[in-house]
């Protein structure tokens, strides 16, 4: 129950009605956020690189 509240406090300091459900734990789940969130900063991290060394390199 603590969660709930939590969560409620965090959406009022938002400005967001709580219209969601917190589910059970899924294992797969957690795992494909996981994976999900590692793919996503490799992809930005990589981009950001490549930027930032071409703009190093024109800059020089």
């Amino acid at each position: 129950m603590a969660v709930v509240q939590l969560m409620d406090w965090v959406f009022k300091m938002h400005m967001i009605e709580n219209p969601y459900i917190i589910s059970d734990f899924g294992l797969g789940t957690a795992i494909g956020l996981v994976i999900m969130t590692f793919v996503v900063g490799y992809v930005f991290g990589w981009v950001f690189a490549a930027l930032w060394n071409n703009l190093r390199k024109s800059s020089q």
